[in-house]
Formats: C-alpha cells, structure tokens, sequence
C-alpha cells in the first residue's frame, strides 16, 4: 500500500490556517462574552502573534484584535434589541 499521500497531509499552510482558525474563534468569543477575562485576550494575542509569525500576510489581521476590546454586548440599545421569547411570555 501506497504511502504517499502523507506526505502532504501537514505543510506550513496548513497551520496558518488552523492559528486562522483558532484566532477567529477567540475573537468572535472575546466579542460575544461581556466577561471576558483578560486571560482570553491574552490568549487572542499570542496566538495573533503565532499567525504572523507563521505567515507574514496574515500579519495585518492582528489588528482585528483590537475589536475584541470594544464592548459589542452594550452596543445594542433597548429599543433596537429583538425581544427574547421568555421576554415576549412576560408581556
């Protein structure tokens, strides 16, 4: 049996691709939870860094970081939030 195929199952691209990955998650966590530490923010960054790091192109999304520190959960105001449906039961 032909082993070849092993060969290109890991290459360098696919780890920029899998820090890719794992920087949007984070992001898209540090984002969405009002109680992220600054543990996760940490953790964002480094693997930021490790992105760059293993891809120079990929540098400039370093800068999406900074998004995380804006507090998207107090963004949305009363008036334009769709109501929950325990909220809707309420009325």
């Amino acid at each position: 049996m032909s082993r070849d195929w092993i060969q290109f199952a890991i290459s360098a691209d696919s780890m920029a691709q899998a820090l890719c990955l794992l920087f949007a998650c984070l992001l898209f966590s540090c984002m969405a939870d009002p109680r992220a530490g600054n543990g996760r923010l940490a953790a964002l960054m480094t693997v930021g860094v490790l992105m760059g790091m293993s891809k120079f192109t990929f540098t400039p999304l370093l800068l999406l970081g900074f998004l995380a520190l804006i507090p998207w959960h107090s963004a949305v105001s009363e008036s334009t939030a769709v109501p929950s449906a325990a909220d809707a039961a309420r009325a």
